[in-house]
């Protein structure tokens, strides 16, 4: 801010630290916690119990047991791909379509009912597809919020939501360093006047990159199939945060998602986000 100007709203925190007021709010350290527990149990019901079908047999990955290669370049790389981690992932890729194969309410919920006089084979219920799908975008909500949250100093939107899990023509920003998953992004406000880059480095906590690791191995491979079902040679979008047909999340999405969590959790709304 420059020397001559002076800040229109001010925040003035309490003598102990614990509570801050701003624009007429009182927001207390509590209330970032409060937040955090109440989306990050909403996301794990989202996960294990509709998008995972609450099997319960299919093993939970942790960052820790995983490898990376950070200077991995090939289109559509990630750390799905290397070498070291194939034992692990030894089948997760079609675990959730096997799910829906072996038993018989989810077949009766995806598949269609084929008589024995049709000549048509099997395919999958775009009905059931599309609430499958509500249910990811509910999940990845929650999902931006932890991110955004919990990381560290937080993101700007258009950083955040402009995330890649994997490789394109530029590298991925999703990373496994040091047991941990890594957010890594070069981006920052003055880029475009400047022409310089920034690079930011954010660590998730251990419980919200796990969620992540489970949803890019399990969910992304039926996610995949789902969108080939009407386009057989349509490709998943690499974004993390992006609807089915590809169509990645407006920034003004991040805001919207912060208060819908803030109502939520009973807090007070937080904050907005440029």
């Amino acid at each position: 801010m420059s020397k001559q100007l002076l800040a229109k709203h001010q925040a003035i925190w309490s003598l102990d630290g614990q509570t801050v007021l701003y624009r007429g709010v009182n927001l207390q350290l509590s209330h970032v916690s409060q937040l955090v527990l109440s989306e990050y149990q909403q996301a794990y019901t989202l996960l294990y119990d509709e998008l995972m079908f609450n099997t319960g047999s299919l093993p939970s990955l942790e960052s820790w047991r995983f490898q990376d290669d950070l200077d991995l370049q090939c289109y559509g790389g990630s750390w799905l791909q290397h070498p070291q981690n194939a034992d692990l992932l030894a089948g997760a890729d079609l675990a959730l379509l096997r799910q829906i194969q072996g038993q018989a309410d989810l077949r009766a919920l995806f598949i269609y009912k084929v008589t024995s006089s049709s000549n048509q084979p099997a395919t999958l219920d775009p009905v059931a597809i599309n609430v499958y799908e509500a249910h990811v975008q509910d999940f990845l909500k929650r999902l931006l919020v932890l991110c955004h949250v919990t990381s560290g100093q937080p993101l700007r939107q258009p950083e955040l939501l402009s995330i890649r899990w994997q490789n394109t023509d530029r590298q991925r920003h999703i990373l496994l360093w040091e047991k941990l998953v890594l957010i890594y992004t070069q981006y920052h406000k003055g880029q475009q006047q400047s022409g310089a880059y920034k690079e930011n480095v954010r660590f998730l906590p251990r419980a919200v990159g796990n969620l992540l690791l489970d949803y890019l191995a399990y969910i992304m491979p039926l996610r995949q199939l789902f969108l080939r079902q009407p386009k057989p040679k349509a490709l998943i979008s690499p974004y993390l945060w992006a609807k089915l047909d590809g169509t990645v999340w407006p920034d003004s999405t991040l805001s919207s998602c912060l208060v819908q969590a803030c109502a939520r959790a009973q807090v007070p709304r937080l904050y907005t986000v440029n």
